[in-house]
């Protein structure tokens, strides 16, 4: 499933990080449980090309504790992953 491959991507950084997807806005946030580790994943995958699309890797921050990682998948990927 094209969801699972895309997640690995990321849990290579974490192997406990928790995906929100975002339907509406054709984006997940992906929750990393150390800085560190959504550190190196935005390092890695930024402008990473995935089955034709780009991804693009956004950092938030909640309540000073958590780093979020989000990022955004274009072309027609996109469905697929989050149907």
């Amino acid at each position: 499933m094209l969801q699972d491959e895309f997640e690995l991507l990321f849990r290579e950084f974490d192997h406990e990080a928790n995906f929100l997807y975002m339907k509406s806005f054709r984006r997940a946030r992906i929750v990393f449980d150390f800085p560190r580790s959504a550190t190196r994943a935005r390092i890695c995958l930024h402008q990473r090309t995935f089955l034709g699309s780009t991804i693009k890797c956004y950092f938030a921050q909640v309540n000073g504790f958590l780093m979020l990682f989000l990022f955004s998948v274009y072309s027609g990927v996109k469905e697929e992953i989050l149907v």
